[in-house]
Formats: C-alpha cells, structure tokens, sequence
C-alpha cells in the first residue's frame, strides 16, 4: 500500500495528471497539505428539502426528485448542445435542463432518485431547473446538511476538490502535528485540529462548522499575533545605522539656480 504524507505532491492524487497537476497549483496548491488547507469561500444549505409544490423561485433551493424520463440531447447550434429530462416527487413534476453537458444521459437514469439543488423557474407555465447540481440518494446514506463551496479556476471543478480532498483527509490528516497543547485548547474552549479540518471541509452539522471555524480563526490570530511579536523583538534588538547629512555642494554647483531649504532638506532626506 502507497505511503502518503502531508507534503507528498499533489501528482499522487487520485486524477491527477500533469495537466490538473498545474491547475491545481495555479491555486496555490503543490502537496497533500496544501489541499486540505484550501478552505472553502463559502458554505450551501441543502439540508432544507422541499416539495416541488412549495418551493421558493427567489433563492435556490433543495428538492428530492426521481428521473421520469430519458434524457434527451439536442444541437442547438454548433458549440452548443442541451440535454432535457422529467423528474417528480409526490407533489408533482419538473423538467430538468443542462446545457453542453451530454454526460448527463450516462447520469440520470429512469427511477433513480437525486438531490437537486438550484434554482427554479417558469419556463412557458412548466416548472424548471437549469443546470442544478445534484447527488445521488440513497435511502442509507444519509446527503451533507451542508456541502462546500470551493475558490476554482478553469478545469478543476468543486466536485473534483471535494474528491480529492476527501482522499488527502483520511491519508494524510492523522499526520498533521497540532501546534497547540491539550491544556491550552481546553482552557479556550478549542476542538482539535484535526477535528477542524475535517469539518471545514465535510461538516457534520452547523454546530461542528461553527467549531471548526473558531479553531482555525485562533490558529490565524495566533500566528499573526507571534509574528507582530517576533517582528517588534527584532526591531528592538537589530543594530541600526546612522548617517551623517550628506554634502550637497557637488550638485548644488551643477544647477542654475539656488535649492529652497524644504528642497535641500528633502535630498539629505533620501
């Protein structure tokens, strides 16, 4: 079994060939570590799962829906192809609707159930989502109450730094020295660091978010409060160099016209 550790390169990922490999570091990231130290920008609720008969069209929302239909995929015009399906709960029935993604049809097969999460519309008095992002249900394995919005770039998807993520966590996480004692993470009230990072990433509820969050925000505040200190100790302790007022009579000799005392003052200055 292959050995991993927290500063193994990313090419070791599951996925990752030479391409995703500069991708992945045009985010900063080079090793296992630095991975699971890209927190995400920002969190989704989907744990609110609503019938199709009473969902919001003002802000995105999560329904439980089983495909209907076969996918089908059109050419709309050259570069740009949609795929459209039906899918329902108890309460009624929607089209589902993505463009230029006609993998989709390997996806979403009749009697399958999804969480979907987006948007809704109406498109000509019919009910829609475009594009959503979705999971598959499984009756035993309970959905994320909330799923991680990453920072991205071009090539690397938030499904696919979740994936990998998840493999750096349980390879290399137990690896991750905390910095900061028992007695101190217990005197302010602190989860440990592995608990964190792991929560940050794959929260198991809003209260173990919050958890991890204020860890990660004392760790932040703690280095930059170490730095401030290490920075003003070696102020106070470096040996500086004093200069003497420079003689300004080789330029002053060179101009036409005479310096005010600001402007001499100003080139002693530099």
């Amino acid at each position: 079994m292959r050995a991993y550790t927290p500063y193994s390169s990313v090419k070791e990922l599951p996925g990752v060939g030479a391409t995703r490999q500069k991708q992945l570091e045009k985010l900063g990231i080079y090793t296992f570590k630095d991975l699971i130290y890209l927190f995400p920008r920002a969190y989704e609720n989907r744990a609110n799962v609503l019938l199709l008969s009473s969902i919001s069209f003002e802000f995105p929302v999560s329904v439980l829906l089983t495909v209907g239909t076969d996918v089908r995929n059109s050419l709309i015009r050259k570069g740009l192809t949609v795929s459209k399906f039906r899918a329902f709960d108890e309460s009624g029935t929607c089209e589902i609707v993505f463009f230029n993604s006609p993998y989709v049809k390997d996806v979403f097969s009749v009697g399958k159930t999804f969480r979907f999460y987006g948007k809704a519309v109406l498109q000509k008095g019919k009910l829609q989502f475009t594009n959503p992002k979705y999971e598959p249900y499984y009756e035993d394995v309970p959905l994320a109450p909330l799923v991680p919005v990453y920072p991205l770039t071009d090539g690397i998807s938030s499904k696919f730094i979740d994936k990998i993520t998840k493999f750096a966590i349980d390879e290399v996480l137990d690896q991750i020295v905390d910095p900061i004692s028992d007695s101190v993470r217990v005197e302010n009230g602190l989860c440990a660091l592995s608990y964190a990072l792991r929560n940050v990433h794959f929260p198991e509820s809003e209260q173990a978010l919050k958890k991890a969050l204020r860890r990660l925000a004392f760790d932040e505040m703690l280095l930059f409060g170490l730095g401030i200190s290490i920075s003003s100790r070696y102020k106070t302790s470096s040996l500086g160099y004093k200069f003497s007022p420079c003689d300004l009579s080789p330029l002053l000799s060179l101009l036409p016209y005479e310096l005010t005392g600001s402007q001499k003052n100003a080139i002693n200055d530099v």
